[in-house]
């Protein structure tokens, strides 16, 4: 399982929420049998999530340009009949910096 770095996470949370889409670290797709992954979801693709990242990125001496792409280079999506999910199998958030950031941004823990 590999963790999300802090500096990206914060990253992908401004991002996130600045356009209202839903983030969760307690997504199980399909064929995971129960692990859990990182997911976003919301009305926006993921090229837009992606471009976003890759502006941050340039302003950004912190964020993991790197682990980001291992991160996306992993990503799954399914079709929730409302929109889409995109996970992340064998990627998690640390819960604590999870929570935190969850906390920070107003959004309810999951």
């Amino acid at each position: 399982m590999h963790t999300i770095q802090k500096e990206n996470l914060e990253a992908i949370f401004e991002i996130a929420t600045d356009n209202g889409w839903n983030l969760t670290n307690t997504y199980s797709g399909r064929f995971m049998y129960g692990a859990q992954c990182f997911s976003i979801d919301g009305d926006g693709d993921l090229g837009q999530i992606a471009a976003k990242l890759f502006i941050e990125i340039r302003e950004s001496e912190e964020i993991d340009a790197y682990a980001l792409a291992e991160m996306f280079g992993s990503v799954r999506r399914d079709n929730l009949g409302l929109g889409t999910v995109y996970y992340f199998p064998g990627w998690l958030a640390d819960e604590d910096e999870f929570n935190e950031l969850c906390k920070a941004y107003g959004i309810d823990e999951e």
